[in-house]
């Protein structure tokens, strides 16, 4: 019996229209994020050319950078604390920009990356929740929190920041679903993971030494669950709801300096929750 030919154009028809609204949603919701970051653009650069502080942090890197820039080596005629990663990045985007190193192109470059993290953070939780609301309250969020951009610009915060936003949203490029291709997704992802970190570690080895750590634990949960695997997982977990209470220990009598690192505690100890009692498909296969 042949189909009905009115019922299969319907249909059609049908799946047409509904994969226009979808369409639609995406552009329309991308529109709105794109309406808050120019929002956030406009707020951001008011008050990065409105902050200045007593202490001269911008300065004195702006000053190392500039040697650098005019050729002057690192550690033997450059004084900093700091990693060359840093350095040598923004080094080559000046030369090969011809930018020159003032306070208004320091400023300018901390305002992108200041936009560059809402945007990945606003993306990395609409890939993950699929909500657009809670995804433009991520970016305002981290827009607040990171106003500290405003107080020392041209900082290797700064990079630093945009490094964990950059793996943060990384990570949910991963599929769930073990790739037998030679190249996918599951394959690059740990090699761009390893880039980001070694970049961060010879900027500033603490925060790269910690990023280190929650990639590896990352890792380890998409990996298929050997006994190896099984052992090291719950353990990595712990050992990261662990650090941010060892981080601060010395500074209970500060509310604000507590509050953050707690609530990031108690958020990887209900991921042990999950992880024990859920076994995770592996998104790497051997």
């Amino acid at each position: 019996m042949l189909p009905d030919s009115g019922k299969t154009d319907d249909r059609s028809a049908s799946l047409q229209l509904t994969a226009g609204r979808v369409m639609n949603r995406g552009w329309l919701g991308w529109l709105v994020i794109g309406v808050f970051l120019l929002a956030a653009a406009f707020a951001g650069y008011q008050q990065m050319f409105t902050t200045f502080v007593n202490y001269d942090d911008e300065g004195y890197v702006m000053m190392s950078l500039l040697h650098v820039v005019q050729g002057h080596p690192l550690y033997d005629e450059t004084y900093t604390q700091y990693g060359p990663a840093f350095f040598q990045i923004h080094a080559t985007l000046h030369r090969m920009l011809d930018l020159p190193v003032t306070h208004d192109v320091i400023r300018i470059k901390a305002l992108i990356q200041w936009l560059a993290v809402c945007l990945l953070s606003c993306a990395t939780v609409l890939r993950i929740t699929r909500s657009l609301p809670l995804a433009l309250s991520s970016m305002v969020a981290v827009f607040c929190l990171l106003e500290r951009f405003c107080v020392e610009p041209g900082h290797p915060q700064d990079i630093a920041a945009l490094a964990v936003a950059a793996i943060l949203f990384l990570s949910t490029l991963f599929r769930p679903i073990p790739t037998h291709r030679w190249m996918s997704w599951n394959h690059l992802l740990p090699g761009l993971f390893g880039i980001t970190v070694g970049i961060i570690i010879l900027t500033k080895v603490n925060i790269g030494a910690l990023l280190f750590f929650g990639v590896m634990t990352t890792l380890l949960l998409a990996a298929e669950q050997g006994k190896v695997v099984s052992f090291l997982t719950p353990r990595s977990l712990w050992l990261g709801a662990a650090i941010p209470v060892l981080l601060i220990a010395k500074y209970w009598s500060i509310q604000q300096a507590v509050l953050l690192p707690m609530v990031t505690a108690a958020s990887i100890g209900l991921s042990v929750v999950m992880v024990r009692k859920r076994a995770m498909p592996p998104m790497v296969s051997s």
